[in-house]
């Protein structure tokens, strides 16, 4: 359990990483939350910043749409079911392809776009082309679902807020690799390595 919390909080860090430093305006839209919820470079991050920390928390989803641990969540058929017409029976394996759904443009406008705003509600100027569309909760499901849902969600997501804000608040980076694609392994791991330049921005 603790190697397969490793691979998927790294893995998952790094497509968060590459996101941002191929986007530079939404690094420092991300840089300027974590400057405002962490007025010194050195404050601890407490349970009330990762509450409030709502631009990062949708930073992270836009990379688990784009970059879902695993293509989908497997499941065995306790019951025969009909799923689009179609009769499937009792005791077979079906797999949801959230990987394929989360870049479909019935979905997502410009769906291969890496756009953290189609999580918020809205701008502060109340204005977000990015949520025309209802975003249907069911198509980014990086953690499962129902009663055999990943137990560790809270402590990963934590872990990945608690790092993302850390890192942006203190440091800038940009891309210096080739494109980044996914390798699926069972979970999604990133097909090339992980290149990037920091600047410390309080050196």
């Amino acid at each position: 359990m603790l190697l397969a919390g490793v691979d998927t909080t790294t893995y998952s860090m790094s497509f968060v990483l590459y996101h941002l430093a191929r986007n530079a305006s939404i690094q420092e839209k991300l840089r300027l939350e974590a400057t405002n919820l962490l007025k010194d470079p050195t404050s601890p991050i407490t349970a009330e910043i990762i509450r409030n920390a709502k631009y990062t928390k949708a930073v992270l989803k836009e990379t688990f749409r784009l970059n879902p641990l695993s293509v989908g969540i497997g499941r065995i058929l306790q019951t025969d079911v009909v799923l689009s017409g179609y009769h499937v029976p009792k005791g077979t394996v079906i797999v949801t392809q959230n990987q394929v759904i989360g870049r479909l443009p019935e979905y997502f406008d410009e769906p291969n776009l890496f756009r953290s705003e189609r999580w918020l509600r809205d701008n502060n100027d109340g204005v977000n082309k990015w949520r025309e569309k209802f975003v249907n909760p069911y198509t980014v499901l990086p953690f499962g679902y129902g009663p055999r849902s990943c137990i560790a969600r809270r402590f990963a997501e934590q872990n990945l807020q608690v790092i993302l804000l850390r890192i942006c608040r203190n440091l800038r980076f940009t891309w210096c690799g080739e494109s980044l694609d996914s390798i699926s392994l069972l979970i999604n791991k990133p097909d090339g390595s992980i290149k990037l330049r920091f600047e410390n921005l309080y050196a």
